[in-house]
């Protein structure tokens, strides 16, 4: 494994591991109340960001993370005969790999966001959020330096 490949790898992990922390402080958020930014009637604060958030963050988290490593599994393997011509396709793979992490805050939105109509803005905003950190930026600093012009706005990253 070249050094190249180990570092695109740890900063895609560390973007992935920072998601994590960032939901575990989003969890917090809604345990607290924010200061009373954070309304999540009609259940308890503690109710709502152990029973509600945290299942919807774990499935974005898990379903984040899986396709950002089928991502950069797909652009490790791609990348060896990768010529500027096939950068169309492989947005499109990217583009087509992302749609499971957006029906995933979909899903979690549906299936834990009715609780609490007050809640419900914070809770599909840090959802995307969290989607945007683990696999827009974790694609964005692991994918193979030919294919970096395939991710939107990773170039803007990895100058």
């Amino acid at each position: 494994m070249t050094e190249d490949i180990r570092k695109q790898m740890f900063l895609g992990s560390l973007a992935v591991i920072g998601g994590g922390l960032l939901m575990l402080l989003q969890r917090m958020l809604f345990a607290t109340g924010a200061g009373g930014l954070i309304q999540t009637t009609p259940l308890a604060r503690q109710v709502y960001a152990a029973n509600h958030f945290t299942p919807a963050a774990l499935v974005v988290f898990l379903v984040s993370a899986t396709c950002a490593v089928v991502w950069y599994r797909r652009a490790l393997k791609r990348s060896i005969h990768y010529a500027p011509k096939d950068k169309g396709a492989a947005r499109v793979t990217w583009g087509l790999i992302l749609l499971f992490p957006i029906l995933s805050v979909v899903i979690a939105l549906f299936f834990w966001g009715n609780v609490s109509p007050k809640a419900m803005p914070w809770l599909a905003g840090f959802l995307v959020i969290d989607k945007l950190v683990i696999y827009w930026l974790s694609t964005a600093l692991s994918t193979p330096e030919l294919m970096v012009p395939t991710i939107p706005c990773a170039g803007l990253l990895r100058k």
